[in-house]
């Protein structure tokens, strides 16, 4: 290891730790350790990474440089998607399957440091590659996957418009059956969804669907025209309006289960739709402009978390090449998320207020326990996660398994399962 190397390391080892992280995992670099723990360590409960393949590729990369990190995930994304194949052409369909699930994971975490610029052709190839990888993984599951193409609100600019997602059925009986409705976070695609809620809840006979709505992690990718134009409320809308006309959904039993910037979306759905029956918001926001506000400091982090950032402004539609990366983070921060806001008085349904004690600062914990006093549900629970559960960290990124029991016993519970 180089000096520059060493004296990087000792840098970032006294920077403040990101997403709710209160001590370090593996890397220095707080922005690739909290990532380290997502993707691949966090895919491992379902079987998207394998111990031994993410520590080899975390050797190899170089904290300083955040390329380092993308072109070592995207080559062992390649090396385990051509094992896959090979697997699938020798008929050994379950490797094949166990194969491309890590392939898209590998493929996953390379994607978060690529972004609009310099290194769009990578962040779409990445994008290509995981979901073809997915895909083919949903393709040989034991439980019905599938992707979706849900139709955006009538009567907006983008009617004509389809949002991509997926269906991921406990069942192909053609039974009617509890339902929950997935809302990514900022940082989040519809894949993301197996492992965040869909494995666990396909185990306890739930369906799940799922889309990318204009302002998440890849619409702009695959459609670059298609940017968010309101509080995600048409989006959201149209989510709802797909899911109730799937003939395998029981409307008596339909949730919405949202984390991160989905916690937010979680809210503001339950305020503005009364079909409902039961929300998990994973942590509820008042206003997410104030939650995020500490997003502004990232672009001071050097040129990873600075480009970092720059995408979160392109995929929210703030214009990149018109003024300086503190102005546009600035207009992402107070004038897009800052519109997010939720009016919990006005939400009647059983609602689960759900963080983790270390959740994005003060502001994040302190707006979640707001939120529950507001809450006009007759029915509602306020459950922390903590250190000492090993699920202090932004949304239980840390510990899956505690959230997936959480979210899915009081669902069980307000359904009567």
């Amino acid at each position: 290891m180089s000096i520059r190397d060493l004296l990087f390391k000792v840098v970032m080892n006294r920077a403040p730790r990101v997403r709710g992280f209160t001590k370090k995992c593996y890397f220095a670099h707080p922005f690739l350790d909290g990532f380290f723990i997502w993707f691949p360590l966090g895919n491992l409960k379902y079987g998207g990474a394998e111990v031994g393949e993410i520590y080899r590729v975390a050797s190899r990369i170089v904290e300083r440089d955040p390329m380092s990190w993308c072109k070592e995930w995207t080559a062992e994304g390649a090396r385990v998607e051509a094992l896959a194949t090979k697997l699938l052409e020798q008929g050994h369909k379950i490797s094949a399957r166990s194969a491309f699930l890590r392939a898209f994971t590998y493929y996953r975490t390379a994607n978060v440091f690529y972004g609009p610029g310099e290194t769009q052709d990578e962040m779409t190839q990445t994008f290509e590659s995981g979901q073809s990888c997915f895909k083919k993984f949903g393709e040989l599951a034991d439980t019905p996957i599938e992707m979706i193409q849900v139709p955006y609100a009538k009567g907006t600019k983008y009617e004509n418009k389809t949002m991509r997602g997926y269906s991921f059925l406990a069942s192909d009986d053609g039974r009617k059956r509890p339902t929950v409705i997935f809302l990514n976070g900022a940082e989040e695609m519809t894949e993301d969804a197996y492992f965040w809620t869909a494995a666990a809840g396909m185990e306890r006979g739930y369906n799940i669907f799922t889309a990318d709505i204009p302002g998440d992690m890849v619409t702009r990718i695959y459609d670059p025209d298609f940017i968010l134009d309101d509080p995600s409320d048409a989006g959201l809308t149209a989510l709802v309006d797909y899911t109730l006309s799937r003939p395998e959904v029981d409307p008596e039993k339909l949730a919405i289960l949202g984390v991160s910037m989905g916690g937010y979306k979680a809210g503001r759905i339950a305020q503005i739709d009364n079909r409902l029956k039961a929300v998990v918001a994973n942590a509820p926001m008042l206003n997410a402009g104030k939650v995020l506000e500490a997003i502004k400091a990232s672009i001071k982090m050097g040129k990873g978390a600075r480009d970092y950032t720059m995408r979160f402004c392109w995929q929210y539609g703030v214009n990149i090449e018109e003024g300086t990366p503190k102005e546009n983070v600035n207009k992402l921060v107070d004038e897009v998320w800052g519109s997010f806001q939720v009016d919990p008085t006005q939400i009647t349904c059983p609602f689960l207020d759900l963080y983790g004690e270390n959740e994005l600062g003060e502001e994040g914990a302190r707006q979640a326990k707001g939120f529950y006093k507001l809450l006009g549900s007759k029915v509602k629970v306020l459950r922390t996660t903590t250190e000492e559960e090993g699920a202090e960290a932004h949304c239980q990124l840390n510990n899956f398994g505690l959230q997936h029991q959480i979210s899915y016993d009081f669902l069980d519970e307000v359904f009567q399962l």
